[in-house]
């Protein structure tokens, strides 16, 4: 696996570990220990700028979702009705991403955690699953 990413870091290039390798970075800072997502130059909680990219374990709980119909990217209009949920990680970040499952699996509190590497090469963006 490529080296961790510095504070800097693309988007693109954090989610692009995912779905080569299964990894999914999240970001930490030094300063106050907070976890969040999506990369910035920031902490969003104390300002700092001390920010190191770690490893996530992928595990969380759904604090929202929603059945999305339409207006999805063409690749994923094909596969609608999708569930697009707000997860909070268990290490404290939050972020939007798909729940591979079906609407009955899912509630507010839902344990998740993310795709196996494997099962995820059938997605672009970090996918989970209901437990």
């Amino acid at each position: 696996m490529p080296e961790s990413p510095s504070m800097s870091t693309p988007f693109g290039d954090m989610v692009g570990l995912w779905s080569e390798h299964g990894k999914l970075l999240i970001q930490r800072c030094e300063d106050c220990g907070e976890h969040f997502f999506f990369p910035r130059t920031r902490c969003p909680h104390c300002w700092s700028h001390d920010l190191a990219a770690v490893p996530s374990d992928g595990a969380g709980h759904v604090r929202s979702f929603s059945l999305v119909y339409k207006g999805l990217p063409d690749d994923l209009q094909a596969q609608a009705p999708i569930i697009i949920a707000e997860i909070k990680l268990d290490q404290g970040a939050t972020l939007i991403a798909r729940i591979v499952a079906t609407i009955e699996e899912i509630q507010i509190g839902t344990r998740v955690v993310l795709l196996e590497a494997e099962a995820g090469k059938a997605f672009q963006l970090p996918t989970f699953k209901a437990l």
